[in-house]
């Protein structure tokens, strides 16, 4: 969680020993409550300096979806990451 948007994250959630309690790994999804929503944080690569393969990325992406069906979350919101595309 040191660089992009792991830091925006961390400066807005805070809770970083809780995410990293949760013992994810790559292609999975640690889950924070805040307030009254959910705040998921796709684990989709090892180092920061690393790039997300398509395989981690979905499995992260399936495992938040299957979340949010399971607890009723009717909306995700999720910002514009990434400078390019996976082309």
């Amino acid at each position: 969680m040191g660089k992009g948007i792991a830091v925006d994250f961390k400066r807005k959630f805070g809770k970083v020993q809780d995410l990293i309690a949760q013992n994810k790994v790559v292609g999975e999804m640690a889950l924070l409550k805040h307030k009254d929503r959910y705040v998921y944080y796709l684990v989709t690569k090892e180092r920061y300096w690393n790039k997300p393969t398509y395989q981690t990325l979905t499995s992260s992406l399936e495992k938040m979806r299957d979340h949010a069906v399971n607890n009723g979350v009717k909306m995700i919101s999720m910002p514009k990451i990434g400078k390019k595309l996976f082309f």
